[in-house]
């Protein structure tokens, strides 16, 4: 089991169809509770791939924390060209967001089928915890951070 000093927090979760701009504050202000929650509990690193929609939040969220808190944020990109076919106001966002992380790793240089389970395994196995969409909840990332020991929690 991790110590300590090694806690971190994955959060992840998928895009519903057509989110209005309520919707996403809605989650944002969801989220900014569940990291401040895990940051009481000892966890300052966190995790997210930077997807459209709760992971982009997730960042969002954890960028603006940093500016008060002792927080990491670190991006796993599952290849190199993820947002190239994105909606160019989520490109922007995906781009701002890695220019504010610690850092930024990415698991291939080009799309396969598994890129994105590599980097939800990456995630989860640096992870004591998982914060995960509703809609997640029967996902890979899931079931592996239950499968791993992961305190699991959706919203």
């Amino acid at each position: 089991m991790y110590s300590q000093i090694n806690k971190a927090c994955t959060i992840a979760g998928g895009l519903h169809s057509a989110i209005t701009k309520e919707d996403e504050n809605n989650y944002k202000l969801i989220l900014f509770d569940k990291i401040l929650a895990c940051y009481k509990r000892g966890i300052k690193t966190f995790y997210t791939n930077c997807e459209m929609g709760i992971p982009i939040f997730s960042a969002e969220v954890l960028t603006s924390l940093k500016e008060n808190f002792l927080i990491a944020l670190k991006i796993v990109i599952p290849y190199e060209e993820q947002a190239v076919n994105w909606p160019e106001k989520w490109r922007e966002r995906y781009f701002n967001i890695q220019e504010k992380a610690d850092s930024v790793y990415q698991i291939d240089f080009h799309f396969s089928e598994d890129s994105y389970e590599k980097a939800d395994r990456y995630m989860i196995d640096r992870s004591t915890d998982l914060i995960c969409a509703e809609n997640s909840r029967d996902s890979f990332i899931s079931a592996y951070a239950k499968k791993n020991g992961c305190q699991v929690e959706f919203f």
